[in-house]
């Protein structure tokens, strides 16, 4: 039989990648099922209000519009088409897509973690990992209404597009994606960036169509939908166009401290996974790793935490747009930072305690204190719950480097 025939070659690398695509959406549907029956839920409220109203009207002449709510019409719009199309309530829909959305997360990133070069099990358990954070999934299905979910597959394929400088292709995800969220600013104007950084002294004019095409994608998906959708009263944080005085924010925000606290204590919680298993060789090692693509990441972060700075309240949801990045690192480490596997099941274990998967989460019309110290990190709310929760995160970092050096120690030690 000759071995160069491609429908012998390619058949077992075909039903090879079909079985893995199966086991990875049939795990992505246990962790969602099995989180989804831990979690109690939510009725729509605040932003989610807006999200269902737009499900159930549209936009076309709806006067019950509010910024920056109108602006992400991607999802509420889709899911009001399902629910025709299903005969169902646009709630209804919501839940059901919110379910799908979550395993198209694990699945996304499972994938993303792959085209970096990860193993099956390395690129699973990245995925599995950073979607027990409590921002990911479970709140996704507690508040089954919000729209954040949706973006993930699009910043993930419109960061794979960076690494790959497929230009075209995160133009088009970046044009799309900013129907859904405004993060996906993120790739589009990363890759902006860093085509002028490297262009700029020697290849200007090479510069002309891309800086073009960039700014017609920002006037298409992002400032015309400003301009054009009416709406009743502005939420948005800064927004000049309907609130002028919110520009006084861009100075305010900077010198409150109590948003600082709040942002770092987000970060140390989605990036803890990351953080439990960093030690200085494998600090080195994911540097080492990374250095080629220093610019690029460094300037999406830029962008990223002034995102984070203004995007407004959910702070803890807008640090989880550093996931492609947190994915390479979680990949780097684990794949070549000869990780043991106690380590692997402790920072699992780690992640799902203090993510606090197991418990209900208090209802915010019911009991409102409860509902804002159960995670903390909101705006600028700093109390004793914040406190504690930054003293929680902390001493699981430093406990779990602690415990790793005693082990490693113990091994040390000749028999």
């Amino acid at each position: 039989m000759d071995s160069r025939n491609p429908d012998v070659t390619q058949a077992p690398s075909k039903a090879a990648g079909i079985a893995e695509f199966f086991i990875v959406v049939l795990v992505s549907a246990f962790v969602v099922t099995v989180i989804s029956l831990m979690t109690n839920r939510m009725a729509p409220l605040w932003d989610m209000v807006y999200y269902v109203d737009m499900a159930t009207n549209g936009i076309a002449g709806n006067r019950g519009l509010y910024a920056p709510f109108a602006y992400r019409p991607g999802a509420p719009l889709m899911i009001g088409e399902i629910a025709k199309l299903l005969g169902i309530a646009p709630q209804v829909s919501f839940r059901i897509c919110a379910h799908i959305m979550s395993g198209a997360f694990i699945v996304s990133c499972f994938y993303f973690a792959k085209s970096l070069g990860a193993r099956r099990r390395v690129a699973l358990f990245t995925a599995v990992t950073l979607a027990s954070y409590f921002y990911i999934i479970k709140w996704h299905v507690f508040a089954d209404t919000m729209v954040d979910i949706y973006c993930y597959p699009f910043i993930l394929f419109g960061f794979w597009a960076l690494l790959q400088e497929r230009f075209y292709t995160n133009l088009l995800i970046s044009a799309v994606g900013l129907f859904f969220k405004e993060f996906m600013l993120l790739p589009l104007m990363t890759y902006a960036t860093v085509l002028g950084i490297g262009r700029w002294r020697n290849q200007k004019r090479r510069l002309l169509q891309p800086f073009s095409l960039t700014l017609l994608v920002l006037l298409i998906s992002f400032i015309l939908p400003r301009l054009l959708i009416h709406v009743a009263e502005s939420w948005q944080d800064i927004d000049p166009m309907n609130n002028p005085r919110s520009i006084f924010r861009l100075f305010r925000y900077p010198a409150n401290w109590k948003r600082h606290f709040n942002i770092v204590f987000a970060y140390l919680a989605w990036w803890l996974p990351v953080l439990l298993l960093m030690n200085r060789q494998r600090f080195r090692l994911a540097w080492k790793h990374l250095e080629p693509r220093k610019a690029l990441l460094a300037v999406y972060m830029v962008f990223h935490y002034v995102l984070v700075m203004y995007g407004g309240t959910n702070i803890a949801v807008f640090v989880t747009y550093s996931l492609p990045i947190e994915i390479m690192l979680l990949t780097i480490i684990l794949s070549y930072g000869d990780v043991p596997l106690w380590e692997q099941v402790s920072l699992f274990l780690v992640v799902v305690v203090f993510n606090r998967l197991w418990l209900n989460i208090p209802s915010p019309t019911k009991e409102w204190e409860s509902f804002y110290d159960f995670y903390t990190g909101h705006r600028h709310l700093v109390d004793r719950a914040s406190l504690f929760r930054m003293a929680e995160v902390t001493t699981w970092i430093l406990g779990f480097w602690t415990v790793r050096r005693v082990v490693e120690r113990i091994a040390q030690k000749p028999a």
